[in-house]
C-alpha cells in the first residue's frame, strides 16, 4: 500500500465510545446473561445484529496489492454489530459501507510484504505491542481458520476490546460526556464531571498517546484539546 490508512479520532467521538465501553457499561456492551443472541463461537453475545459478511462493501482503494472481498468474518463481523453504520458509534456512513475504512479480512503475509515494498514482512518483524513482545503475526492477525496460521489483518490487528479503553487513561482530568456526546454535569446542574480520557481500546504499542494541543487555545480540561498519536500504530506494519 502506498499510504498510511488510519480512521481519524477527535477527543470528543473518543469520550462517547468511552462511555459505552467504559466502568459503566463493562462486559455487558458485548455480553449478556441472559437472553444472549444466537451467535455460534461467541459466550453470551448481546446482540443479533451481526449481518453476514456478503452484505459489506469493502475498501478497494489506492493501489493496493492486498485481495481485498466483501467478506468480513471472524471478529470483525463482531466489531461491525455495532460500528457498521447502524448505530451512533458506527465508523461507516451508512450501514455496511467499509468503503472509507482501513481495509479488513485480508490476508496479510510473507508474499504480500514481498510485493508491496511498504509492508513489514509480519513473520519476522516485532509487533511492538507492550506484554507481546513477538512478530506482527503472532500478536496482531488472526488465523485463516480455527487452528491455522495467523494470516488475517481483522479490526483486532489494531483494537483490543479487553485491553485497552476500560482502565488505562491519561493523568489528567477532562469533561465527560455520555454515549450521546452530551456532557456530564454534577446534581448542581453546573459543575462539569471530570475524569481520565482512556485510550479507544488501541493495541499498546508505546508512543500511542494522547497529546495536548496548546494551539487549541482550549483548557486542558476539554476533551478537545487533546489529540490521539496513533502513528506509532501505522508504522508498525508500515514502512514510512
Amino acid at each position: 500500500m502506498k499510504k498510511i490508512f488510519a480512521l481519524s479520532m477527535v477527543a470528543m467521538m473518543a469520550a462517547s465510545v468511552m462511555a459505552f465501553h467504559g466502568a459503566e457499561s463493562r462486559c455487558s456492551s458485548c455480553h449478556i446473561v441472559h437472553m444472549a443472541g444466537d451467535n455460534s463461537g461467541v459466550p453470551l453475545w448481546n446482540t443479533e445484529t451481526v449481518m453476514e459478511g456478503a452484505n459489506y462493501t469493502a475498501y478497494v482503494g489506492y493501489d493496493m496489492d492486498a485481495q481485498v472481498d466483501n467478506v468480513p468474518a471472524g471478529a470483525s463481523l463482531l466489531c461491525l454489530a455495532c460500528h457498521d453504520g447502524g448505530t451512533s458509534h458506527a465508523i461507516a456512513p451508512e450501514q455496511g459501507d467499509m468503503t472509507g475504512t482501513h481495509p479488513i479480512g485480508f490476508v496479510y503475509d510473507s508474499a504480500l510484504a514481498q510485493s508491496d515494498l511498504e509492508l513489514y514482512d509480519p513473520t519476522s518483524s516485532p509487533s511492538n505491542e507492550v506484554g507481546g513482545g513477538s512478530t506482527i503475526a503472532d500478536d496482531l492477525l488472526s488465523p485463516d481458520v480455527i487452528g491455522g496460521d495467523n494470516t488475517i489483518l481483522d479490526c483486532t490487528a489494531c483494537h483490543d476490546i479487553h485491553a485497552q479503553g476500560l482502565h488505562d487513561s491519561i493523568g489528567i482530568a477532562v469533561y465527560q460526556y455520555d454515549r450521546n456526546g452530551n456532557q456530564l454535569f454534577e446534581e448542581d446542574g453546573v459543575t462539569p464531571v471530570l475524569g481520565g480520557m482512556s485510550m479507544p481500546h488501541l493495541r499498546s504499542i508505546p508512543g500511542v498517546e494522547w497529546q495536548y494541543n496548546s494551539r487549541s487555545q482550549l483548557p486542558v480540561e476539554d476533551p478537545a484539546a487533546y489529540r490521539l498519536i496513533y502513528t506509532p500504530l501505522c508504522v508498525t506494519c508500515h514502512i514510512k
